[in-house]
């Protein structure tokens, strides 16, 4: 079993390797801050952050102002990423972005098309607002 300070360093390695290939360049346009580690329930590791991102609107266009969202990548069990991006309004959790099985290599790409218009039907934000 593994301790606490050994899980502790494999999710910052993890968080760590996410991070390089996410690049520092990405992280800036997406105005990454607060980076961390995270480890869910079932062992795997994440890298979490907030980003400034311009949430939709009920009608689908674009806010005129940029929110804080949770960012979380995290390596799943087929080596692969899923990412997961939300915010918190009027107390409820709004998923503007999910994406799952994403490759390392495309991994850069998905991040900056979080904050365009592209793949609208992944987005409870697109579609009027339902809450995930």
């Amino acid at each position: 079993m593994t301790t606490t300070t050994e899980t502790r360093e494999e999710a910052q390695y993890v968080a760590a390797t996410i991070r390089s290939q996410v690049t520092p360049l990405v992280l800036m346009s997406l105005g990454a801050h607060r980076l961390g580690s995270y480890t869910h329930e079932n062992g795997t590791h994440a890298l979490v952050f907030l980003a400034c991102v311009l949430p939709f609107k009920k009608n689908g266009d674009r806010s005129g102002a940029a929110r804080n969202m949770r960012v979380m990548i995290t390596l799943n069990v087929a080596d692969t990423y899923d990412i997961r991006v939300e915010y918190q309004r009027q107390g409820k959790t709004i998923t503007h972005y999910s994406a799952n099985s994403v490759y390392a290599d495309s991994l850069a790409g998905m991040m900056l098309r979080i904050d365009s218009d592209w793949d609208l039907e992944k987005s409870s934000e697109g579609h009027h607002g339902i809450p995930a």
